[in-house]
């Protein structure tokens, strides 16, 4: 899954470079998401989850870069610094505190409809990209280029040792939702299929 979206992520980047591509690669993007995370609450095979999962990580991808793209449309350059790193502290704080009232959809609603809730958040998120956009002077337009892909130039000097880092990093990189998988699967025969997701997504808070 993180292969797939490491690959989007670069298909993304290409797209982030037009700025005619980006708003509507950020706003699509975000409700994409959402909505094909949502819909894994109404599958009823392995391969349909793995399918919609596959399809919500890959448009998450395609939009980060046209995010990061916009907010430094949106923040003069003296701020960039702040701007990116309130935006980072943000991203987690909410996976920190995002999924308590996950604990409590689940006790109170089941894991389904927990699931398909979350719609909610991700069309709301790109309700307020919308809002931001709305609000900012439209960048300047750049003659229509072939997209390409070029990673020599990107990993000259000082960036290719710092993506060196990040790959040695994310080879050992463990997604949050296996491991609230694993747990949910230890501690299902003993609690049941509902407080067991609820133990493990308090774990995975704590």
């Amino acid at each position: 899954m993180d292969a797939l979206a490491g690959a989007a992520r670069f298909g993304g980047d290409v797209l982030a470079d037009d700025p005619a591509r980006r708003r509507k690669v950020a706003v699509g993007g975000y409700a994409t998401t959402a909505v094909l995370g949502a819909a894994t609450a109404g599958a009823t095979a392995v391969w349909q989850v793995g399918l919609l999962r596959a399809a919500a990580w890959t448009a998450r991808s395609l939009h980060v870069p046209a995010r990061n793209a916009l907010l430094a449309d949106i923040v003069p350059a003296q701020a960039y610094g702040r701007a990116y790193g309130f935006e980072r502290m943000m991203d987690n704080l909410g996976a920190i505190f995002g999924p308590l009232p996950a604990l409590g959809l689940v006790a109170w609603l089941g894991v389904t409809w927990a699931i398909s809730l979350s719609v909610i958040p991700g069309l709301l998120t790109a309700a307020a990209i919308v809002y931001a956009i709305r609000k900012t002077s439209r960048p300047t337009s750049r003659d229509r280029v072939p997209l390409r892909i070029r990673v020599r130039p990107v990993l000259r000097g000082d960036l290719g040792r710092l993506m060196g880092a990040v790959a040695a990093f994310e080879v050992g990189n463990v997604a949050a939702t296996l491991l609230i998988l694993r747990a949910s699967d230890l501690l299902t025969p003993e609690h049941g299929t509902e407080t067991a997701t609820t133990i493990a997504l308090g774990l995975c808070t704590a």
